[in-house]
């Protein structure tokens, strides 16, 4: 049973005897906060004849059982207090000092709640002179008495609907010495705006806020000899990369729920594609070769890349997928025998800086930095969890081998170091048991029935291929595909 359920509030009602048909509205009100678990007390209930009212008034006050007191502000009730007169009159003598008096009148923790019943001609809320000033539920017409009931109820059980967040830890570009940005968070907003607004101009947009990502990218450019150990640099960096990232990601979201598959894919592909020079030192003869000074930027790119299949796997906006996952990135300067357009499987990178340099001169043993940080990112990560990298990482690998690569020559899973042995199969193929939704997922693999996928799983089945391996862990790609469930049902 949880805290809430064993939690029941005491409120007791104030109000005016107005009239019948006011009292009976009174009455229901109460009724209906008991068949909701709080426990009223209201005079129509629980004083008798004969019994001293002013008595019951100062008990009621000094009731330490009782949470809240509830104040039904109509036209009669707004009078009476003012003036003093009738048990209104006695009640507002009794409470107006514990109201006045208290240490902080801006505590949420308040005992007395004025609830509007009526108002004036002028529109005006129907309230005494000494609850003046104080915020109040407003219950005065048919459709405000519906909102307002769910307000004061979570107002007697203290479960308002805006609930002040978890503490988080400030980004690394605050908390670095060097205030680094990318200076793009306002065109992003235009964007989304234009995207979620079908607006004509929305894509234009959306090529002005990944131009000013491009161009402010250099920033974040960490130089082979400067203070300190080049990993740690490296690390900053990437840490200070962390929050663009994730503004990118909610971007990503927009595009691919918004615009059609096609259009949004090529978008992604051709931004995506921009970035990858930042992972080539660049031949300008003012900077000195050092491969792993670029960790940083190959970490960026290859996390970007796994978010934009994440998002589309989870959005189930498989039609994305094969625009992400075609021989079509254009990589730039390379070998004078290389082709200059290349497969995805470009963007799985290794980055020997993490990997080798880090872990060796910090003795930390870790299996992979690259994965964990993955896995630390993600687990704070809005809109995409851990879940969400590891299924597209997964994705990916198997779209790989289907096209006849394998864990050296094709893309390499580096997050799966965490999915275990009793990882369940990810959602994606989980819900491909139904044929109607493999035939949309077989789209983004890009095969024209599971016979393929079976083949695949088979071969790995039989060791003909191998998944990769990190000291014990592995993986089975078959169970992780759900193959013996795949397109048995309709």
């Amino acid at each position: 049973m949880s805290d809430i359920e064993k939690f029941i509030p005491k409120v007791f009602i104030s109000y005016s005897w107005t009239t019948p048909d006011y009292e009976s509205q009174v009455v229901a009100l109460a009724e209906r906060l008991v068949e909701m678990g709080v426990d009223v007390v209201l005079d129509k209930w629980d004083l008798v004849e004969g019994s001293d009212v002013n008595k019951y008034m100062e008990q009621m006050r000094a009731d330490a059982n009782i949470t809240k007191v509830l104040m039904l502000c109509d036209k009669a009730y707004a009078e009476k207090a003012n003036s003093r007169k009738g048990g209104v009159g006695t009640e507002t003598l009794i409470i107006t000092p514990e109201i006045y008096g208290q240490a902080d009148p801006a505590s949420k923790d308040q005992r007395y709640i004025p609830i509007i019943m009526e108002r004036d001609e002028k529109g005006q809320a129907c309230c005494p002179i000494f609850l003046s000033g104080r915020s109040y539920i407003d219950m005065s017409t048919p459709d405000l008495f519906e909102k307002g009931f769910e307000q004061l109820l979570r107002a007697i059980f203290n479960k308002p609907v805006f609930k002040k967040p978890e503490l988080g830890k400030p980004p690394a570009y605050i908390l670095s010495d060097e205030e680094i940005t990318l200076g793009s968070s306002s065109k992003q907003r235009a964007a989304m705006t234009a995207l979620q607004a079908g607006k004509a101009n929305a894509l234009g947009a959306c090529r002005d806020y990944f131009d000013t990502v491009v161009e402010n990218l250099e920033r974040f450019r960490v130089e082979p000899e400067g203070d300190g150990e080049l990993d740690d640099r490296l690390m900053r960096s990437i840490e200070m990369l962390e929050e663009p990232k994730n503004e990118l990601v909610e971007f990503f979201a927009t595009l691919i729920r918004y615009v059609p598959a096609q259009q949004a894919g090529e978008t992604l592909r051709r931004f995506i594609e921009r970035l990858y020079p930042f992972t080539q030192w660049p031949d300008d003869g003012r900077h000195r070769w050092v491969e792993i000074a670029a960790d940083n930027y190959r970490f960026f790119l290859h996390e970007l890349f796994l978010s934009a299949v994440a998002i589309a796997l989870k959005e189930e906006r498989f039609e994305v997928v094969p625009e992400l996952v075609q021989d079509f990135y254009y990589v730039g300067r390379l070998g004078s025998n290389e082709r200059p357009m290349k497969s995805y499987t470009r963007y799985r990178p290794y980055l020997e800086g993490l990997e080798v340099t880090r872990n060796q001169r910090l003795k930390m043993n870790r299996m992979s930095i690259h994965a964990d940080m993955l896995k630390s990112r993600a687990d704070v990560c809005p809109l995409l969890s851990f879940n969400h990298i590891m299924q597209a990482d997964f994705f990916l690998f198997i779209h790989s081998c289907l096209q006849g690569g394998d864990m050296w020559n094709g893309w390499y899973p580096i997050s799966m170091l965490y999915v275990g042995f009793r990882h369940a199969p990810f959602e994606v193929f989980a819900r491909s048991q139904s044929s109607a939704y493999f035939d949309k997922v077989k789209v983004a693999l890009e095969i024209n029935n599971k016979d393929a996928l079976v083949d695949l799983c088979e071969r790995f089945t039989k060791g003909e291929l191998k998944a990769p391996k990190w000291g014990f862990e592995s993986f089975s790609p078959g169970h992780l595909a759900a193959i013996e469930v795949v397109a048995t049902k309709p």
